[in-house]
């Protein structure tokens, strides 16, 4: 903007940079605005380049001298921070156009956000155990953690961490390794934890591990059991058999059914999160000795993570105190198929192991 400079007798800045006209779709799809970045107008410049990252184009307006809809107060560069004294007064344009807004800044590169009982703490341990001195997994040692040490649970719905701030989100990564935390009850409610993420972490990598949801469904029931009455506030009913519960869950609401609809909440952090930056890792490959090794080979390639031979171990087994019965099995089959192949065409590529059983 050139102070003082006007375009007509109105009193018209010559110069709009801090107007942007721009669908709501379109803000809400790069994240809004970079409230972290001080620098004056250098939040503009940030929002700008995010949405040419997503393919739009910047049209500059060529205003009617008659005709004007668009006004802006006119100010130079000291009453525009007349009551921020503790700024530089001038826009040092030299200065902004050196700042790399790329650069790497407190919080995760990665966040494992699904999805429950698909084996995000075994990924975790994984990750932790074969990367050391690369990788660093933030725990969570507040007391609002109700998750446990391993699950942050900042921008789920219903979080109790959230209250203590962004800055105290941001303390619990290391700068100079690949960090990242899992949280799957970030797929309970995707809409509002993928739109909070996106705002704060634009650039976040997202990670998705999946398993048949037949076999999910059945152990987070499972989990129920052995947990209550400690788990009596879940979805679950203590007093109806897993087939009873299935059957009374609603397909409108967040439970132990639509957890398995994997498709579509998926589709809901592809509102604000690029296809390219998400990783989806299969439980049923990351559980077996044969296949460990290939899948989580595609984790550390997407990670930048250099490659190595890894020990495999199962963790976090949970026993049963009797098998999923072959009706119930069928009834819950039928009832994920079609979703199921939301999944595959979402993936470009079926998961044939869900297919067997």
């Amino acid at each position: 903007m050139e102070s003082g400079k006007l375009d007509n007798n109105l009193g018209f800045v010559k110069g709009t940079t801090g107007f942007l006209c721009v669908y709501k779709k379109h803000i809400e799809k790069v994240g809004y605005y970079n409230e972290s970045i001080e620098n004056y107008g250098v939040e503009d410049i940030d929002m700008f380049q995010r949405l040419e990252d997503i393919g739009l184009k910047r049209k500059i307006l060529k205003l009617n001298k008659n005709k004007i809809s668009i006004y802006h107060n006119p100010h130079d560069d000291n009453a525009r921070v007349e009551n921020f004294k503790d700024k530089n007064a001038q826009c040092n344009v030299g200065m902004i156009k050196n700042i790399n807004l790329k650069k790497k800044k407190e919080g995760p590169d990665f966040i494992i956000a699904g999805f429950q009982k698909c084996g995000t703490t075994a990924l975790r341990k994984v990750l932790k155990t074969n990367y050391p001195e690369q990788v660093h997994m933030a725990d969570c040692v507040n007391q609002e953690c109700s998750g446990g040490i391993s699950e942050i649970d900042f921008f789920y719905k219903h979080s109790k961490t959230k209250d203590l701030g962004i800055e105290w989100y941001e303390s619990l990564f290391d700068v100079n390794k690949i960090s990242g935390e899992k949280s799957p009850n970030y797929t309970l409610f995707p809409e509002h934890s993928s739109r909070q993420i996106k705002r704060y972490f634009p650039d976040v990598k997202i990670i998705f591990c999946i398993r048949n949801p037949v076999d999910r469904a059945y152990s987070e029931y499972n989990h129920f059991i052995q947990e209550y009455p400690n788990s009596k506030n879940w979805s679950w009913n203590y007093e109806l058999s897993f087939i009873e519960n299935f059957e009374k869950f609603s397909s409108l609401e967040t439970n132990g059914k639509t957890s398995g609809e994997y498709a579509k909440k998926i589709y809901r952090y592809l509102k604000y999160f690029d296809f390219r930056k998400m990783c989806f890792i299969i439980q049923e490959r990351l559980s077996n000795p044969d296949t460990f090794q290939t899948e989580i080979n595609k984790l550390v390639s997407f990670l930048n993570l250099p490659n190595k031979k890894m020990i495999f171990s199962k963790s976090h087994v949970r026993k049963y105190s009797s098998d999923l019965s072959v009706s119930d099995r069928n009834i819950l089959k039928n009832y994920y198929k079609p979703h199921n192949e939301d999944l595959y065409q979402l993936l470009n590529y079926r998961i044939k192991e869900w297919e067997i059983n």
